[in-house]
């Protein structure tokens, strides 16, 4: 279990170090900008489900 959770943190740091090169380079491949995109709309979709029950528990309901 140790060293599954070890791999899985070596490509998640091998993965962080890809885009830190990619930036420095200036370089912006194709699957970089559509990751980018696709997580802004995950935050913009997960604010507004928050937002919403924010005003429904202020509701009181």
């Amino acid at each position: 279990m140790v060293i599954a959770f070890a791999v899985l943190l070596a490509l998640l740091a091998l993965a962080a170090l890809t885009v830190v090169v990619l930036n420095l380079l200036a370089l912006d491949p194709p699957w970089l900008a559509q990751t980018r995109h696709a997580l802004a709309e995950a935050r913009y979709r997960a604010a507004g489900v928050l937002a919403e029950f924010g005003d429904w528990l202020r509701l009181g309901r």
